[in-house]
């Protein structure tokens, strides 16, 4: 089974993939931790996207998150099951800031910075 996961950050896209992805038969991809690495080793966003998209669309079972809605086209036509997860801004809103402010005492935030927050770690 293909499935494709979307919704906001902090609707639990993560969380709901990792726990369907229960079978080692069964890739998850995570796709900002993907695209981020390779936008970090250099690559513009769209070749590293071409990139993420062929590696998912090449298996024949896959779990697929991710908020990238304008370029998931593929994903979304090859997917059997396709899941939207909306929730109330105010979980969103707790799930970020927790997130971030968890990760950054772990000194293990990817993000060390909330653009456009005004939220710096420190």
């Amino acid at each position: 089974m293909k499935i494709c996961i979307g919704g906001g950050p902090g609707a639990g896209k993560t969380t709901l993939s990792r726990r369907l992805a229960t079978k080692p038969d069964v890739p998850f991809y995570e796709l900002d931790r993907l695209l981020n690495r390779g936008i970090d080793g250099g690559e513009p966003f769209e070749a590293a996207a071409t990139k993420v998209l062929a590696e998912i669309t090449a298996n024949d079972t896959w779990i697929a998150e991710g908020s990238y809605l304008g370029w998931l086209e593929p994903l979304l036509i090859e997917a059997d099951l396709i899941v939207f997860l909306d929730v109330p801004w105010r979980i969103d809103s707790y799930r970020i800031v927790s997130r971030h402010v968890k990760l950054t005492a772990a000194r293990n935030n990817p993000r060390p910075t909330m653009t456009g927050s005004g939220i710096v770690a420190v």
